[in-house]
C-alpha cells in the first residue's frame, strides 16, 4: 500500500515552519527581508536516511514589498 503513495526510489519530505512550533520556528521578519526554519527528509531505496535542518535568510531587494497579515 506505501508504494502507491510514494513509489519511487527516493522519497523526499519538506516542511517550513509558519508560526512556532515545537519541530520548527516561524517566519521572523525584518527590516528588508524574512528568515525562514525548514525541515527536509530523504529516505532512498538502500534505506540511506539523510535529515537536514535549513536555516535561511531571504532579503526582500530594494523594491518596496506590502505585508498582509
Amino acid at each position: 500500500m506505501h508504494n502507491e503513495l510514494a513509489s519511487g526510489a527516493t522519497i523526499i519530505f519538506s516542511a517550513t515552519g509558519v508560526t512556532d512550533g515545537d519541530l520548527l520556528n516561524g517566519v521572523k521578519f525584518f527590516g528588508g527581508g524574512a528568515r525562514t526554519h525548514s525541515l527536509a527528509i530523504s529516505i532512498q531505496q538502500d534505506g540511506l536516511l539523510r535529515r537536514d535542518f535549513i536555516d535561511s535568510t531571504h532579503g526582500f531587494g530594494e523594491e518596496e514589498v506590502e505585508l498582509r497579515i
